[in-house]
């Protein structure tokens, strides 16, 4: 039968688990109390996981809770997962909701899809399925199998969006296309019914095969009844003709957090050293960018003062220049006119005395 994976919350981090020793651990502590957010978080899993140190939740969420207040993404989800699981805290779901939220936004794939799940059960929050609708798909787009598997879930029960087996076909086969058991069972299920692709029990069998190989209980039963020709789904329609996706099993319980965590360490100690390294070296990276950065906008304002400078003091140069080019002009064009003022008066006193002379001559006369 076509299934929804249930809110299980495994607090796991995409580049930070437990590290190889005690060592290591002290070095982190000692960069995690300067403020160090790649440290902090480092300190935080290995108190989660407990690996070389005591475990102990209550330090593991106030590392991650220090990490979490400066912004970073791994550090708000595996808070939110602290908070949704009670861990090193009271439980809270309104507060893993707010920062289950807050990494998500900064898209965080394991957020996105806890996101999904809290408001497609409606765990102590309104249900809302747009909501959940919204954040499956972005974690599905980023190739979650849970959480294309859920968005599949939604396309096919109509839950949140209109009915599309064809998108719910789709989304399915691209988890079980990862190789994950539910979403293999899923595409069993379609080809048996044929909903979004035309029936065809010979690929429905096989796609029940890979699933049941992964010990996957409802392909086994879905595989053994198409072999004995009477696959029979009848319980598992909710009476409109729709299989519920929203149907949780107890075969299908996800591993718990300790399982999960021990799966992952063993595949991943390796690669999670160098991680680790990386990240704490993130934020002397930062910091050495913030640091040029600071340097070229005090050099390029220096740069753009001393230019701004160079063109007032032109300025006041050009300024100077004309002025003292108007003060010249201004003189020479009243010298010019002193001069023709005392040219005219002399003309004048000439012209009188010539006047005077001859009235003096006629008189005489």
């Amino acid at each position: 039968m076509l299934r929804k994976i249930t809110l299980t919350t495994v607090l796991l981090s995409t580049c930070l688990l437990a590290m190889a020793d005690k060592a290591f651990f002290d070095e982190q502590l000692v960069k995690a109390d300067t403020g160090d957010t790649g440290a902090q978080t480092v300190v935080a899993e290995m108190y989660l996981y407990g690996k070389d140190i005591p475990q102990d939740y209550k330090q593991a969420f106030l590392w991650f809770s220090k990490a979490a207040e400066k912004g970073i993404a791994e550090a708000q989800y595996n808070l939110g997962a602290m908070y949704a699981q009670g861990h090193g805290t009271n439980q809270d779901n309104q507060l893993a909701l707010k920062w289950y939220t807050k990494a998500a936004e900064q898209g965080n794939v394991s957020a996105q899809l806890n996101l999904g799940m809290m408001y497609a059960n409606g765990t102590e929050i309104p249900q809302d399925y747009k909501k959940a609708f919204k954040w499956y798909t972005k974690a599905a787009e980023k190739g979650n199998a849970s959480a294309q598997i859920n968005l599949g879930g939604m396309y096919y029960s109509g839950k949140g969006v209109t009915t599309d087996y064809k998108k719910a076909f789709s989304w399915f086969s691209k988890a079980a296309g990862q190789g994950d058991a539910v979403g293999q069972n899923n595409m069993g299920e379609m080809y048996a019914k044929g909903q979004g692709v035309p029936q065809d029990d010979a690929k429905a069998a096989n796609w029940f095969k890979k699933a049941a190989a992964q010990g996957n209980a409802s392909a086994q039963a879905s595989l053994a009844a198409l072999n004995g020709g009477a696959h029979d789904i009848a319980d598992e329609d909710n009476g409109s003709g729709k299989v519920d996706v929203a149907a949780e099993t107890a075969e299908q319980a996800q591993p718990t957090v300790a399982e999960q965590a021990q799966i992952t360490l063993q595949a991943q100690i390796a690669s999670q050293r160098k991680a680790a390294e990386e990240a704490s070296n993130a934020e002397a990276q930062k910091a050495a960018e913030q640091q040029k950065a600071a340097e070229q906008a005090q050099l390029a304002a220096q740069q753009k003062a001393a230019e701004e400078a160079r063109i007032a003091e032109a300025q006041k140069l050009a300024e100077q220049q004309k002025a003292a080019e108007q003060a010249q002009l201004a003189a020479q064009q009243k010298a010019a006119e002193e001069a023709r003022i005392a040219e005219a008066q002399k003309l004048a006193e000439q012209q009188k005395a010539a006047e005077q002379a001859q009235l003096a001559a006629q008189q005489k006369a």
